[in-house]
């Protein structure tokens, strides 16, 4: 299995030229290598370990995709995924993982991607015949890792239903909405109002 048409945007910050970092800024996606030792760590803490993100880790590593704008949505690197799925540290209080854990059992499902709005995907631990299928809740996104890059990395709008789907729909415990207009999430400077996501 390959991602090579994720290569390109694919950088080694240790062999970086000054000369290339205005590109490197423009780039639509931007992935970055994972060291040995943590994906080592990540492969020890989860077993069964997802075979396809194995082979993404190993290939193109972690990184962001569609970052345009200032969003981030991200591919989490090795250590990321241990303190996410196990809720170490503040991950344990963090309102949008204890409901990402509302609809997922570690033992079966991972979270591996978040995106801007602090939404994130979860995917199988098991693979069916080499493939590892995606899902947004309870709900299967794609059936496997590859096609959900392949088709999210060509349309920014992809994932665009399941995003505004719960953006709108999901509340706390409160009652509140979770979208990023409320209150909380509202920054003023000057004119201008700054929505902050997380």
């Amino acid at each position: 299995m390959s991602f090579s048409f994720l290569q390109p945007y694919k950088i080694d910050p240790l062999k970086v030229d000054v000369s290339e970092a205005e590109d490197i800024g423009r780039k639509k996606h931007l992935f970055f290598p994972i060291p040995d030792i943590d994906l080592e760590e990540v492969l020890k803490t989860f077993d069964p370990f997802p075979v396809e993100l194995k082979s993404f880790h190993e290939e193109i590593g972690f990184g962001f995709l569609h970052r345009r704008k200032g969003k981030l949505n991200m591919l989490l690197d090795p250590m990321s995924l241990i303190n996410t799925n196990l809720k170490l540290g503040y991950f344990k209080e963090d309102p949008l993982i204890v409901n990402a854990f509302q609809h997922l059992k570690v033992e079966n499902r991972l979270l591996f991607f978040k995106t801007h709005l602090g939404q994130y995907f979860s995917i199988d631990r098991l693979d069916a015949q080499g493939k590892n299928a995606v899902f947004y809740k309870e709900e299967q996104v794609d059936s496997s890792l590859y096609n959900f890059l392949l088709h999210y990395s060509r349309d920014s709008d992809y994932l665009k239903n399941y995003i505004d789907d719960m953006v709108v729909n999901e509340r706390d415990d409160k009652g509140k909405d979770n979208h990023p207009n409320n209150q909380k999430n509202v920054k003023r400077l000057g004119g201008h109002v700054l929505i902050d996501p997380y």
